[in-house]
């Protein structure tokens, strides 16, 4: 057993792709403060009595220490269970925590009145009840503790169980993922009196309730249940629930008297005895995937029943539910959209889009009680400043064609009074002429699906919600360059957002803008967009963001508050989204202490390969408070995990690092420069345990490295050291250079990769002025005349994204304005050759 003061910098581990799972292996600097205190513990063929003891003699001499414990063996509960308090992290390695053959105990773990708490295992870790009337893992009064990774069966009790410290605490939560629970008689996971609490990614199976949930603005993702009576009770308010799989159970879901606008969607019911009992108030059930014996049953009120594929007609006339089928480009049934109505289809083949509504008010004429279905065939075109097309009560469009832009029409297609409705499929293009408010603009008690359009090119907006507090549903749709935002929420409430995609807008991808609340953002892709991916600004709160991919933008996530006095940005749960070679991954700021952004939870975010930090933003108590980041990956960054000034005083971090994630050298730095004598390589290590070596690696394609060279380390060392290394060999251009640290028992890791740009050899020179988003003017200087100089731009992995020919007449100079296919920001390799020599130079675009 040993205690080390500890400050740790990863190396970087290769990038292996996005896990098909919401849950990433948490990776980061530091569990809870970048200088911190670890105590290690680890037991072998210790009794409980004994383990415990030695945990909590550590808690009281050390008050203020981390506590990692590791259990290396069996270990047997009888009449008490293994205690933990707070700032104690424990793991499983290989090892089972069974229950005894006269075990009295009411749980495994018990953890009570703490903060601060992680359990996973390493390799594998087993909670097994052995059929006694007890829980694995019983939290009560608990916040901010998270459970990984094991395996929990034959709990007659429950499998885990969680009660937090307030359903209205903001920034305490818990989590349970990537957990299997089999063989609990009572339930498989039950968490509840919770704000934020997140379940994700668990195999749930032969339990009476798989899932039970009464904890509000909570997060149950990508779970799969099977063979219970009850695969998911609900009884929380405003919690999403979504890209579940549930089967083979009697009720796939059971929403209670006491649920309240719950979000059920994207979720997977099929070979259930009833798909769904209702008993609910305003839950939103959208898109899910449905086949079972019978599909609905229950008495609540006011639920919405929309678009979801399997349930017909005949089998959703169900006291309290709004049903709404509208046919989509997804699923073109033929089947009635609403109940009580007829459905008459209407063919409209192209031509100017202001002869539609005259069309379409004819159709009402004839049959008064039916849904319309206006299928759009050709291309439509706008011809005037105010010619929109306004969808109203009783209609559906389908779009197979596309309608263009001309004419300078605020709006193109407009939902704006009360009505239920939807509008699928096609491509609307405003051809920078159109949408100068927005190109498809939802407001006042306008309840829509509007799902797989392609909105280019607007002036404006792409997608606005603005002053509605009726849920709108978009999926699947594209936005593409547009001049402001793609996909703008101001002053509403409840837009569900799935599987949208938005690009090269010049401010952000999703903006959940002042006075927004309670929605949900889930499965988006936001990139190469001139701000933000998705910004929570000016007061919004208590939205869900979960599961986007955020790369490319200037930050992935920012949570800001300018301008909405004494209304915070607010308790609103970001987890499991990634965010990748932005400037900064996710940043928390705000104005002041009365404009300030609080009370918000990022949970297992990816930030990796940022040219600023992962985290930007908590700078001090006034500004940000209260915000919770845990068991996020955070590596690669330029400058870092956190900004440097963080305050986490008034905000706070805990992470899961087991002691396998501890890498044996804390490094500072890695460079290079080019001399006349050649490439001059250096790196600082500030702590080193267990390193023999250094072999240093260079490619001229970074797909393919060789080893040049070696280093000694230092074994075990706490003291600053200083590695150089000349490379006398370097090829001209762009050289990729990466360190192998291999340790004494013969493991190894690779550092991050930089690039040496080795331009002694240029035979002519390059310079880059006038940049701009999308352009640059390059002149080019030449000691002989040439008649073509060939130009490529090469991302940092080697990948040509740009290339062109450019003529000179056989000059010495050329002056060439590049225009890029779309934004670029960041590092990029700049190559020029002519018929006499080459030149190369780095290349940094900034917006």
């Amino acid at each position: 057993m040993k205690k080390y003061l500890i400050l740790i910098l990863f190396f970087a581990l290769p990038f292996i792709g996005k896990s098909q799972s919401f849950f990433s292996q948490p990776v980061m600097t530091f569990i809870h403060r970048p200088t911190e205190t670890i105590s290690e513990l680890s037991f072998t063929n210790e009794s409980l009595t004994q383990i415990q003891s030695v945990i909590d003699a550590r808690r009281v001499s050390n008050p203020n220490d981390i506590i990692r414990i590791t259990l290396n063996n069996k270990l047997t509960i009888g009449t008490t269970p293994l205690k933990l308090s707070d700032k104690m992290l424990l793991f499983l390695n290989n090892t089972t925590i069974e229950a005894s053959s006269s075990a009295t105990a009411t749980s495994l773990i018990a953890v009570e009145n703490a903060h601060f708490v992680s359990i996973g295992s390493l390799n594998s870790g087993i909670l097994d009840g052995k059929s006694k009337n007890i829980k694995g893992i019983n939290v009560v009064n608990g916040g901010k503790i998270h459970v990984d990774n094991l395996s929990i069966r034959n709990c007659s009790s429950g499998g885990f169980n969680f009660s937090g410290t307030g359903m209205d605490v903001f920034a305490d939560p818990g989590s349970i993922t990537r957990c299997v629970v089999s063989n609990c008689s009572a339930f498989g996971i039950q968490f509840v009196n919770s704000y934020n609490f997140v379940c994700s990614d668990n195999t749930v199976q032969t339990c009476n309730s798989g899932i039970i949930v009464n904890a509000n603005y909570s997060s149950v993702t990508n779970n799969k249940v099977t063979l219970c009576t009850t695969g998911i009770s609900d009884a929380s308010t405003y919690d999403a629930i979504a890209y579940n799989t549930i089967s083979s159970c009697t009720t796939a879901i059971a929403l209670t008297l006491s649920c309240t606008e719950s979000l059920i969607s994207h979720n997977s019911l099929k070979t259930n005895t009833l798909g769904m009992l209702i008993n609910s108030n305003k839950a939103r059930i959208y898109y899910n995937d449905c086949n079972n014996t019978n599909e609905i049953s229950g008495n609540g009120t006011a639920n919405h029943l929309y678009a979801n594929k399997g349930i017909t007609s005949a089998e959703a006339n169900n006291a309290g539910c709004i049903y709404f089928n509208p046919p989509l480009i997804g699923n073109q049934h033929t089947d009635l959209v609403k109940l009580g109505k007829t459905r008459y289809d209407l063919t409209i083949n192209g031509g100017p889009l202001n002869a539609v509504k005259q069309a379409v008010n004819d159709a009402h004429q004839i049959q008064p009680n039916a849904v319309v279905v206006v299928h759009l065939n050709g291309t439509f075109t706008t011809t005037g400043t105010s010619d929109s097309l306004l969808v109203e009560e009783n209609e559906c469009y389908l779009l197979n064609g596309i309608i263009n832009g001309d004419g300078a029409s605020q709006t193109v297609v407009y939902f704006g009074s009360n009505m239920t409705t939807s509008f699928s499929g096609g491509t609307i293009d405003g051809n920078g002429t159109n949408g100068t408010k927005s190109m498809v603009y939802i407001t006042g008690g306008a309840s829509v699906v509007l799902d797989s359009v392609t909105v280019l090119n607007g002036v404006f907006q792409g997608i606005t919600k603005r002053n509605s507090f009726i849920p709108t549903y978009l999926r699947a749709c594209f936005v593409d360059n547009c001049k402001s935002r793609a996909i703008w929420q101001l002053a509403a409430d409840r837009m569900f957002a799935f599987e949208n995609k938005s690009t090269n807008c010049l401010t952000d991808g999703i903006d959940l803008d002042a006075f927004t609340n309670a929605s949900v953002v889930m499965k988006n892709t936001c990139t190469n967009n001139r701000r933000h991916g998705v910004f929570i600004e000016e007061g919004a709160s208590r939205h869900i963001v979960v599961g986007n991919i955020l790369n490319n933008n200037q930050t992935g996530v920012s949570f800001f508050n300018l301008e909405v006095d004494n209304k915070h940005s607010s308790r609103n749960l970001v987890a499991f989204n990634t965010c990748i070679e932005n400037d900064r991954g996710i940043q928390v700021n705000a104005a002041s202490e009365t404009k300030s952004t609080t009370d918000n939870v990022l949970f297992n975010n990816r930030c990796e390969r940022n040219t600023d930090v992962g985290i930007g933003g908590f700078y001090n108590g006034t500004k940000t408070n209260n915000n919770y980041t845990a068991l996020n990956v955070i590596q690669n960054n330029l400058n870092g995990s956190f900004y440097v000034n963080a305050d986490y005083d008034s905000n706070y971090v805990w992470n899961l690092l087991s002691l396998q994630q501890i890498l044996p050298v804390e490094l500072s730095s890695f460079a290079g420069t080019v001399t006349p004598k050649g490439v001059v390589l250096k790196w600082i290590t500030l702590s080193e345990l267990n390193n023999k070596m250094f072999e240093i690696e260079r490619a001229t394609d970074p797909r393919f490295y060789t080893k040049i060279g070696s280093q000694t380390g230092q074994v075990n060392s706490n003291l600053k050291k200083t590695y150089t290394f000349l490379d006398t060999n370097a090829s001209p251009g762009i050289n990729y250079y990466r360190l192998k640290q291999i340790c004494t028992d013969g493991k190894f890791k690779y550092s991050t990769v930089f690039a040496v740009e080795n331009n002694l050899h240029n035979q002519f020179e390059m310079k880059v002025t006038g940049m701009r988003n999308c352009s640059f003017q390059l002149q080019i200087k030449s000691p002989q005349p040439f008649n073509s100089v060939d130009l490529m731009i090469y991302d940092m992995s080697g990948k040509v994204i740009y290339k062109k020919e450019c003529k000179s007449n056989n000059t010495l100079e050329l002056n060439e304005n590049i225009q890029l296919p779309h934004a670029l920001v960041g590092a990029y390799i700049l190559y020029g050759k002519t018929s006499f020599g080459d030149a190369v130079q780095k290349l940094i675009l900034k917006k």
